[in-house]
């Protein structure tokens, strides 16, 4: 009989931020991501609210670390779990140099040995046999893993959405997707549900470049300053190419917005010429109309370079009636009234202000409503677990068959060329479906279709996202 395996969230599920879990089996145990989460203002006087790490450390610690990706609420707490143990962390080539800086800061190079793993790479690390798979997000290089265990395949959707035109041109691998659920099948999908309550489908981030390029073309004779995640380097990528080809010059301004740009340009993923990129000491030498300031603050944090500006704090800028403030970003869900003050600061000093409330100036990281279900269609998993996701966003698993319009029990098809359906999931690679053998025409002709138990087909609704319907089909 195979070993059990048990999955333990530290953090992460029912909550927005330090993303945490534990993969255990034979009494080796891996850590999948070591995420902070900022505190609100329910609790004055803490900086970050951290995973429990005393069941861990109880139960003798962890062989290994995979980070899915670099941002804070992934990433943000292996200082303190790493002070306490060592552990080899895995993770991408720009979330290892996220990473290292961390370390570094806290005098810790020394207490983890940091193992680079790319795109369609397999590698052993304890118990499982891990592989990873590029996924499309709003940081660089994110990558999904699916664990090979004695109970199956586990996978892990890390942060993602289905951008069919992404700024690097690095896509979801969806054909790799596929071929997992149709060769040992998916036991347990642990999925990214953030943006679950949202209708609809989250726009490609290529559409936000040409938003942007437009209105900074449009501040003819004035001063640009952008607003925008240190960590959203795609983002940072159109910023410049709009200033570059304006004739603009990039100035970064605030710590992790510097840094972030400098290792992002080290490690080939954000690609801005040399006489492009200048220094905030140097500004004062610029015309006005011939510079755009990419910085930190879009959130509001008191301490940020955007934030410094509509306080009047700033060392370096001084705004006034020829500036344009572009905030390229939505405020996280309890900032509101922080991002509120600053713009209502930055307009108060004579500022023009642009953001994505006016103008589509931004776009999540997070697949909406018609793109989730698209994880369960192509992986057909025994069961699922809507992890990253705050519990008022996880997906409703009672009644989203209804509100999406399948059957809750039944397997993606895919007809064959003899018009017949077979199943492309089940219980370790066995058909576990009846199906039909007729076809259907719909919208974009003949293509998959869902299959009842007992045999019969569903009949597409309005609500059906056709995309997804045809980007899957494509992909088998």
């Amino acid at each position: 009989m195979a070993d059990p395996v048990a999955v333990t969230f530290l953090g992460g599920l029912g909550e927005i931020g330090r993303n945490c879990a534990v993969l255990e089996t034979g009494g080796r145990r891996v850590l999948l991501d070591c995420g902070r989460m900022f505190a609100g203002d329910d609790l004055p006087g803490v900086d970050s609210v951290l995973p429990d790490f005393e069941w861990l450390l109880d139960e003798g610690g962890v062989e290994a670390c995979i980070a899915t990706h670099a941002h804070e609420d992934h990433i943000g707490a292996l200082p303190h779990l790493l002070s306490r143990i060592r552990f080899p962390v895995y993770g991408s080539r720009f979330t290892l140099g996220m990473i290292a800086h961390k370390l570094a800061e806290a005098g810790l190079t020394d207490r983890a040995e940091l193992r680079e793993i790319g795109d369609g790479d397999r590698v052993d690390i304890g118990p499982f046999d891990c592989e990873f798979l590029p996924v499309t997000h709003s940081i660089p290089h994110g990558l999904i893993t699916a664990f090979g265990t004695p109970q199956g395949v586990i996978l892990h959707s890390s942060d993602f959405k289905l951008d069919l035109t992404p700024v690097d041109g690095r896509r979801t691998d969806l054909s790799r997707i596929g071929a997992i659920a149709g060769g040992p099948g998916v036991r347990l999908l642990l999925a990214d549900s953030t943006n679950a309550d949202m209708e609809g489908s989250t726009r490609s981030e290529r559409e936000i470049g040409a938003v942007l390029a437009e209105v900074i073309g449009r501040q003819h004779g004035r001063r640009v300053i952008v607003g925008a995640f240190a960590s959203h380097i795609h983002r940072v990528q159109q910023i410049a190419d709009a200033a570059v080809e304006l004739g603009r010059t990039v100035v970064p301004l605030g710590l992790s917005m510097q840094r972030n740009l400098k290792l992002a340009r080290s490690v080939g993923v954000l690609r801005i010429p040399d006489y492009a990129v200048g220094d905030i000491e140097d500004l004062d030498g610029y015309d006005p109309d011939r510079v755009v300031i990419v910085c930190t603050g879009s959130q509001g944090e008191p301490r940020a370079a955007i934030t410094q500006m509509a306080q009047g704090r700033s060392k370096w800028v001084e705004v006034g009636d020829g500036d344009t403030v572009i905030f390229s970003s939505h405020p996280i869900p309890g900032n509101e009234a922080a991002v509120a003050s600053v713009r209502n600061g930055l307009a108060r000093r004579g500022a023009r202000v642009i953001h994505s409330g006016r103008v589509d100036v931004h776009t999540s990281g997070h697949g909406k409503r018609q793109e989730l279900p698209c994880c369960t269609r192509w992986l057909c998993p025994s069961g699922s677990c809507r992890s990253t996701a705050s519990t008022s966003t996880w997906w409703p698993t009672p009644t989203w068959p209804r509100r999406w319009g399948w059957p809750r029990t039944g397997c993606w098809c895919v007809p064959t060329a003899t018009g017949s359906c077979s199943t492309t999931t089940g219980s370790a690679g066995t058909a576990r479906w009846a199906v039909t053998t007729s076809t259907w025409t719909a919208r974009w002709g003949t293509w998959a279709k869902w299959c009842w138990p007992t045999g019969g087909c569903w009949a597409p609704t309005a609500s059906w996202p056709w995309w997804c319907m045809w980007t899957a089909a494509g992909a088998r």
